[in-house]
């Protein structure tokens, strides 16, 4: 079974994301890939991929789920890519795409979509049990909860990369897909906004679900 295999595997386990099973698929497949990237013949096989660029077709607007912007940087980062978007002229609709060697794209954008829907999932569930809210104001709320959860990752990551300074080299971007997104154009993050209290209430239960890992679930034994 080859990675992208290994990985589906992890996130198909995770039938229903909770934030829970969320975080852990998060950081159990970025372990398989650094285990992945630290078998030597692995690492031969991967002198002969090449660099590419692909779009997902999950889009976002700067007021409607805003927050996919930075957590596909977040999630490209950490999973050896890098993330871009592309936008036409004159539209608001930007889209999300990676670039990397291709096997690491392969995997980046399972993480991604499998990321995306938990965030969408979870945001929704915590308008319902904390607030009566509809339209512009739910939307907004939503996009807090959004912002959080990137926070909340982005220290998970930290924190993992942490406990295994032995991951450092083989998670680092390689230089080849640096070099290729020179002409492409990275996310812009929107500036998120917190001026309420129940905006900054949801920003923190975003981050608290992002931040969390609790790998006691069925995915534990799945690599």
């Amino acid at each position: 079974m080859d990675i992208k295999d290994r990985i589906s595997k992890i996130l198909a386990l995770a039938e229903s994301p909770n934030e829970n099973e969320a975080r852990a698929a998060l950081l159990k497949a970025r372990e398989l890939m650094a285990k992945y990237k630290l078998q030597p013949e692995d690492l031969e096989k991967k002198k002969g991929s090449k660099v590419v660029r692909k779009l997902t077709g999950l889009t976002c607007t700067q007021m409607t789920d805003s927050w996919m912007l930075t957590l596909s940087a977040i999630i490209a980062e950490n999973y050896c890519c890098r993330a871009y978007s592309s936008r036409g002229a004159g539209k608001k609709t930007y889209i999300m795409g990676f670039v990397g060697f291709e096997e690491d794209v392969a995997v980046v954008e399972k993480i991604y979509r499998y990321a995306v829907d938990c965030v969408q999932q979870q945001a929704s569930q915590a308008l319902t049990q904390h607030f009566a809210a509809s339209g512009k104001k739910a939307r907004e709320l939503k996009n807090a909860y959004g912002f959080g959860f990137c926070r909340g990752v982005k220290s998970a990551f930290v924190k993992q990369g942490q406990e295994h300074q032995e991951w450092g080299l083989v998670l680092v971007t390689p230089p080849e897909v640096d070099e290729a997104m020179l002409e492409m154009k990275r996310p812009t993050p929107v500036k998120a906004d917190f001026s309420s209290r129940e905006k900054r209430m949801m920003e923190g239960r975003g981050f608290a679900d992002g931040q969390k890992f609790d790998p006691s679930t069925k995915l534990e034994g799945s690599a």
